[in-house]
């Protein structure tokens, strides 16, 4: 006899409570990946350097930036998202070359870029960008500004090189390596010198999936021609800071192994209007790494360009 207080076990030694009410399951939403570019949100410009395609807000938008080297627009896309969220609008910019466009030239110069980069800009109807990017679009931006002040509205340069001293004798023979090397290996091999500790462990897999994406969206000589000129031809930009009499954001990784934290304080100091925002734990792609962390320092640039005086 049972125990009173003891519960049946069921044939399969469960234990049974009696009836079993079947309650609908509440399904879950399903998550899917944040969609930061509608299809129709597209446009290929001609700028100096060849077609470049132009993605997101392109109706009057508060922020155009331009990628790293070898990479494209998605490097921003979770930058974007944030700053979409809080109410402004971002055109993220193709490398000429990458994403579906051209590049027309074998050789450029940085100021080209710079004014390739207004080009761009001219081409949406932004009269006064605001104009950034992470690393070699970060430079791209700071050389339009230089070119021509009056035309620009601000400036946000993340994990930019502004010198040479910030990059390894590696870098003046990356365009050989790109031009060689299948695409899938080095951009597993990108992943140490790109990104900070943390994010190696947890997502460099996936920077690398995105790196390897722009890679292959690139023809060879495109691939090479881009790192030979932004690594081995560009100009140092220290002289000209204390000129650029432009808004400027400095955005860096304080883990940063490519481009040297101890250059943007430099840089900072030089600008005339600049501040710096270093972002804790992140490497030279910061804006992909920590996105709001980085939203946040760009919300209030942006917020304080549009206060009147």
């Amino acid at each position: 006899m049972r125990p009173r207080g003891a519960s049946r076990r069921s044939p399969r030694g469960r234990r049974h409570r009696g009836p079993r009410h079947h309650r609908r399951r509440r399904s879950m939403p399903r998550l899917l990946p944040p969609t930061l570019v509608p299809v129709n949100a597209m446009r290929t410009v001609s700028t100096r350097l060849g077609e470049q395609v132009i993605l997101g807000d392109l109706e009057d938008p508060d922020l155009l930036l331009w990628p790293g080297v070898l990479f494209g627009a998605e490097l921003h896309e979770p930058l974007a998202q944030c700053l979409r969220e809080r109410g402004f609008g971002v055109a993220l910019v193709e490398a000429p070359g990458f994403g579906g466009g051209t590049l027309d030239r074998e050789t450029f110069s940085m100021e080209d870029c710079g004014a390739a980069f207004l080009e761009v800009a001219d081409a949406l109807g932004v009269e006064h960008p605001v104009l950034g990017g992470t690393s070699w679009g970060g430079t791209s931006a700071m050389h339009a500004a230089r070119c021509a002040p009056e035309r620009v509205r601000g400036v946000v340069a993340m994990n930019a090189p502004f010198h040479r001293g910030d990059q390894s004798g590696f870098f003046s023979r990356l365009h050989l390596v790109v031009r060689t090397v299948p695409a899938g290996l080095f951009a597993l091999g990108s992943i140490r010198t790109s990104l900070g500790r943390r994010a190696q462990r947890e997502r460099g897999l996936a920077m690398a999936r995105i790196l390897r994406g722009s890679l292959k969206s690139a023809r060879p000589v495109d691939r090479s021609a881009v790192a030979r000129m932004v690594f081995r031809e560009r100009d140092a930009l220290f002289p000209a800071l204390p000129g650029i009499d432009v808004p400027t954001l400095v955005v860096h990784g304080d883990e940063d192994s490519l481009c040297t934290l101890r250059g943007a304080v430099k840089a900072a100091d030089l600008l005339p209007r600049a501040s710096l925002e270093v972002i804790p734990g992140a490497g030279h792609l910061a804006a992909w790494e920590r996105p709001v962390a980085v939203a946040n320092a760009v919300d209030a640039f942006l917020r304080e360009l549009r206060r009147p005086g």
